[in-house]
């Protein structure tokens, strides 16, 4: 695992900056449409996130992209410590992280990777907007007149 935060975003990123900058979250639920994936907008939904690790760290020491967009998800989806006393086990912040896809980058803030990855939760209080919910629907047949 490697030790990693998913970086704070406005609502709007980077299309508008200002607008609302004192409140901000963790990512954001993805609006396309990945029919692609089994169980897509009904057991699991796309976020866009922006992950902070220092990965030229590991890249150095020979690891591979993949490997290590695939260790931060694994530490990413790792329940928050107990606290003393506490009989309830903690979830995970995001619900369970699967690796969908990853680039990374740097900017003047520092380096981080830019992913999509699929949630099992259709609303998280730490990403903006909502996962879209899809249902099967099955056309009713009407009786023929004879």
């Amino acid at each position: 695992m490697i030790d990693c935060t998913l970086r704070e975003q406005t609502e709007f990123c980077n299309t508008l900056p200002d607008w609302n900058p004192d409140k901000k979250k963790r990512g954001r639920y993805h609006g396309s449409n990945f029919y692609g994936i089994p169980g897509f907008g009904k057991k699991k939904w796309m976020v866009a996130v922006q992950i902070e690790c220092d990965y030229q760290k590991h890249l150095a020491n020979g690891d591979d992209e993949i490997d290590i967009f695939h260790r931060c998800i694994e530490f990413l989806n790792k329940p928050p410590d107990r606290k003393k006393y506490q009989k309830k086990v903690k979830n995970s912040l995001y619900g369970t992280l699967e690796p969908y896809d990853a680039r990374f980058k740097e900017d003047s803030r520092g380096q981080y990777i830019e992913a999509l990855v699929l949630t099992d939760q259709a609303g998280n209080k730490c990403f903006w907007g909502k996962g879209q919910k899809f249902t099967d629907l099955k056309r009713k047949r009407g009786k023929k007149n004879v």
